[in-house]
């Protein structure tokens, strides 16, 4: 979509058009004389596209492009920002598993350099004396990494050192279990992906009678699809939960993910079921060769894209013995009519709209295949989610209980909600929650009864009180 880029004079009260750009939205950063820096992807396919930092002249007109030369896409974790000297830009990407911390000369002089690469960062201000380069700044940052959920940082450009400044859950922590993911490699189609591997609390592969024992499996799929997943990030408390409850978790970036370059993240062109699901099981496949994961108990959930995928893949394997889905999408055509602006995903990564190709978008949608699901799935959806709307997902549960599938529906209320998408902290606990406990019916390695024969409430520690509970559930079962 297109974005004016517009300047407001305050004194006059006159505001002038300098440039426009194109992409899902804008971050711009001035300098007072008249130098704009923003953010553009190209307009074709728009949701395929890398987002480079760009610098406009207000007074020539001059745009100059200062990421061309590496192949990362700026993210959302930071805004660019004009450093002390007026003179220099500094910007996040997402990179390998990490956020990427960049400066560039704002002529374009040269090639952006890294500054430093820490967790997954959620903002960043960069200080100095006036006038300061690139070298003579600090960078203060807030980021969350394997050991946290989140803390602030600040990098001393000069010496090179990163110091963590804050220590918010250091209490909390040091009372619980928090494991440590190991990082894996492995091949898929010719690409090689990064995923982790996280084990139960206390649990040593290579330590004293670590022999013959094994964990149930838990497959975790991210959203996007153009995303990127790390150690830590908004998942840190779902993995670690799935940890502790006696689950080897694993996760992926497959290919259409941020952070691999432009070729990674176009590879699900017109594809998103197929490739994903390829990557996703090569992992499976590697991480169950392990003698410690029991790859006859493995199970799956993610949320949004990674709702569409679960719910593809147990259209097209029985491997898992589980699923949950969470805020998915299951019918594309049903998603372009109902969504807010990500609509522009299913013109820009399918390169069509239903009204040309209504039967193959069927066929690219998980509710196509929902009459070859055998595999028990829990839904959870929130209803004021306005970017995976939960109309599909009640298409997706029908034709699951239709078919005799073990199935739940379990929904959120409007009512309390000021986010749409993730609901009140007590919501956050019951879904996390939730979907451990329907994995624990179907595990050989849990002595739990299935959740569709356990009283709502039962089990879940925020099954009452404000925020809490779901507000209702359906059961399996024929109409």
């Amino acid at each position: 979509m297109e974005i004016a880029i517009r300047a407001h004079d305050f004194e006059t009260g006159e505001t002038e058009r300098v440039h426009a750009t194109t992409g899902w939205g804008a971050a711009l950063a001035a300098t007072a004389d008249g130098r704009v820096a923003f953010t553009h992807a190209e307009p074709e396919q728009i949701s395929m596209q890398p987002v480079d930092l760009r610098v406009v002249d207000r007074e020539t007109g001059e745009v100059t492009d200062l990421t061309g030369e590496i192949d990362r896409g700026l993210g959302y974790e930071a805004a660019p920002q004009w450093g002390p000297d007026d003179a220099t830009l500094f910007f996040a990407t997402p990179d390998e598993g990490r956020t990427a911390l960049w400066h560039v000369p704002a002529d374009g002089s040269a090639a952006p350099e890294r500054l430093v690469r820490p967790g997954t960062v959620s903002g960043a201000t960069v200080g100095g004396d006036e006038g300061a380069g690139p070298d003579e700044v600090t960078v203060a940052f807030a980021a969350s990494e394997s050991d946290h959920p989140g803390d602030v940082f600040a990098h001393d450009a000069w010496r090179g050192e990163t110091a963590r400044l804050t220590d918010l859950n250091g209490d909390y922590l040091a009372e619980r279990a928090v494991g440590e993911p190991e990082e894996v490699r492995f091949e898929s189609d010719g690409a090689e992906i990064q995923g982790w591997v996280l084990t139960p609390p206390g649990f040593d592969p290579d330590g004293e009678g670590s022999e013959g024992e094994a964990f149930p499996l838990a497959v975790e799929i991210h959203g996007g699809p153009h995303a990127m997943w790390s150690t830590a990030g908004t998942m840190w408390h779902e993995f670690q939960t799935l940890a502790a409850r006696g689950y080897v978790v694993f996760w992926s970036n497959p290919r259409g993910s941020t952070g691999y370059g432009e070729s990674f993240m176009q590879a699900i062109e017109r594809d998103w079921g197929a490739v994903t699901l390829s990557d996703v099981m090569a992992g499976v496949e590697t991480v169950a060769e392990r003698p410690y994961v029991d790859g006859t108990n493995a199970f799956v959930t993610g949320g949004s894209f990674g709702g569409f995928m679960t719910a593809w893949a147990v259209g097209q394997t029985d491997y898992f013995r589980a699923a949950v889905s969470q805020r998915g999408v299951y019918d594309l055509t049903g998603f372009y009519g109902s969504t807010d602006a990500a609509y522009k995903l299913l013109e820009g990564d399918f390169d069509t709209v239903p009204s040309e190709e209504p039967g193959w978008l069927w066929e690219q949608s998980p509710t196509g295949h929902a009459d070859g699901v055998d595999t028990p799935t829990l839904l959870i959806h929130s209803e004021d989610d306005t970017r995976t709307p939960i109309c599909t997902a009640e298409l997706y549960h029908r034709m699951l209980r239709k078919n005799g599938v073990d199935t739940r529906f379990v929904r959120y209320p409007r009512e309390g909600h000021e986010l749409s998408r993730s609901g009140e902290p007590g919501h956050v606990v019951d879904r996390i929650e939730r979907i451990g406990r329907w994995f624990d019916g179907y595990s050989e390695h849990h002595d739990a009864p299935r959740a569709l024969d356990r009283l709502d409430g039962e089990g879940l520690s925020a099954g009452s009180g404000e925020g809490g509970a779901a507000e209702s559930e359906t059961d399996a079962g024929e109409e």
